[in-house]
C-alpha cells in the first residue's frame, strides 16, 4: 500500500514537472516569435532623412529625403506597419514621434527652418531644426544649424532661447523626469540647462558632438563625439548652481499651423527565460526517474 503511493506520488511529481518543462519551452517559442522582422515598408523617395519610434512601440514616424524636385514626406505607421497618414514635408530635415501618436518634424530650406507639431502649431526658426527632444509634459526643446536652442511648452510657446557658440546643435535631450535639458555642438560644446532657460554648466570637449544621453533626473551625463570617444559627467552641483550666463526669454511668437570592455555583451547572445530553472528542473526529473527506476 505504501509502496502504491510512493509511486502515484513520483508520477504526480513527473506530470507537475513536465508541464512546467512545457511551460518554459512556450515562452522560449513565444519569445523566439517576437525575436524577428515584424514588417517592411518601401517608400517611393530614395532616402531615409530621419526615423523614429514612439516610447511605447506604438508608432514609427518617417521622414523621407531626395524625392523628385524636393518632393520629401513624412510617414506615420503604426506598430503593425499599416500607413496611417503621409504628408509632404519639403526640407524634412529630423522627425520624433510620441506615445500618443503625436509627430513633430524639422525642417530646413535655403537657411530658413522651423518646428512643426503636426496639426498643432508650428514655429519659423532662423536656421535649419538638426534637433528636437520632447519631455512627458510636452515641452519641446529645439537645437538648430545656426547654434540656437530654443524652449517650447506643449501650446508652442517660446519660453526661451539661448544662442551657443555658433556652431550646428546636432544632438538635444531632455532628462527623463523633464527637469533639464543636455545639448551638443558639432563646435565640441556640452550645454546643460534646467527648464526655465538657465545655463547650469557647459564644457569644451573640443572634438564634434554626435550623440548626447543624460540620467533621468539629469545627474549624469554621457556624450559621443567623432573619432569614437565617449565621454561621461556627473553633474550633481551644477543641477543646482546656475551660470550667470543668461538666456534670452522671448515674447510669444508661435504660428498656429498654416560601455567598457568589460561589459560588452558577445555577439549573437541573447538570454533565454528560465534558462537556469530550465537545468534545474531538468536535473530533478533525471533524479525522479532514478529513484523511481532503480529504487524499487
Amino acid at each position: 500500500m505504501r509502496a502504491m503511493k510512493y509511486r502515484l506520488l513520483i508520477n504526480r511529481l513527473l506530470i507537475i514537472g513536465l508541464t512546467i518543462l512545457a511551460l518554459l519551452a512556450f515562452s522560449y517559442t513565444v519569445q523566439a516569435e517576437e525575436d524577428k522582422l515584424l514588417w517592411e515598408y518601401k517608400i517611393e523617395e530614395p532616402d531615409i532623412e530621419s526615423i523614429s519610434v514612439s516610447s511605447d512601440g506604438s508608432y514609427v514616424a518617417v521622414g523621407s529625403a531626395g524625392g523628385y524636385a524636393g518632393g520629401n514626406y513624412v510617414y506615420l505607421f503604426n506598430k503593425s506597419g499599416k500607413l496611417l497618414w503621409k504628408d509632404i514635408a519639403i526640407g524634412v530635415r529630423t522627425v520624433l514621434v510620441t506615445s500618443d501618436g503625436s509627430v513633430a518634424v524639422g525642417y530646413g530650406v535655403d537657411y530658413k527652418g522651423s518646428i512643426y507639431i503636426r496639426n498643432k502649431w508650428k514655429y519659423k526658426t532662423e536656421r535649419d531644426v538638426r534637433s528636437i527632444s520632447i519631455s512627458p509634459d510636452g515641452s519641446v526643446a529645439v537645437g538648430t544649424n545656426g547654434g540656437y536652442v530654443y524652449f517650447f511648452n506643449k501650446n508652442g510657446n517660446l519660453l526661451w532661447k539661448y544662442k551657443t557658440e555658433g556652431t550646428p546643435i546636432s544632438s538635444i535631450l531632455f532628462s527623463l523626469d523633464g527637469s533639464h535639458v543636455s545639448a551638443g555642438s558639432l563646435g565640441g560644446y556640452v550645454y546643460f540647462f534646467n527648464k526655465n532657460g538657465e545655463l547650469l554648466w557647459k564644457y569644451r570637449i573640443g572634438r564634434f558632438i554626435k550623440s548626447i544621453s543624460t540620467s533621468s533626473n539629469g545627474s549624469y551625463v554621457a556624450v559621443g563625439t567623432n573619432g569614437g570617444y565617449v565621454y561621461f559627467f556627473g553633474l550633481g552641483r551644477a543641477r543646482e548652481t546656475p551660470s550667470p550666463t543668461p538666456t534670452e526669454t522671448i515674447p510669444t511668437q508661435t504660428e498656429k499651423p498654416a560601455l567598457t570592455e568589460e561589459g560588452k555583451i558577445p555577439k549573437g547572445e541573447k538570454g533565454v527565460p528560465g534558462f537556469e530553472a530550465l537545468f534545474a528542473l531538468v536535473g530533478l526529473l533525471a533524479a525522479v526517474y532514478a529513484i523511481r527506476r532503480f529504487g524499487r
